[in-house]
């Protein structure tokens, strides 16, 4: 495909990089999440989807079955599964 270095180095130069911090109770996902939230700068772009910490957003698009989970015990069934296609419509937009 690429026919020499340079080419290539190009190509990696201005591909998109996807990071994902999935951390586990108190390894400092919320002070991530939030010092994304607040930035406002071109390198990085930080999808919102609701509140700065988004872990019942995640929770609802990728385990919205887990009835156990504390962020669903006031939330009705419908607002849980309009909240899982919100949050999953907003992270396919922010990939593409």
């Amino acid at each position: 495909m690429y026919t020499n270095y340079s080419s290539l180095k190009l190509f990696i130069e201005a591909m998109k990089k996807l990071i994902i911090h999935a951390g586990m109770h108190k390894s400092g996902t919320s002070s991530v999440q939030l010092a994304l939230h607040r930035y406002n700068g071109k390198n990085i772009h930080f999808p919102r989807l609701s509140e700065p910490n988004q872990s019942l957003a995640i929770t609802a698009a990728f385990d919205a079955e887990n009835s156990s989970y504390a962020g669903f015990k006031y939330m009705l069934p419908g607002d849980i599964e309009n909240l899982s296609k919100t949050t999953i419509r907003t992270l396919e937009n922010a990939i593409q």
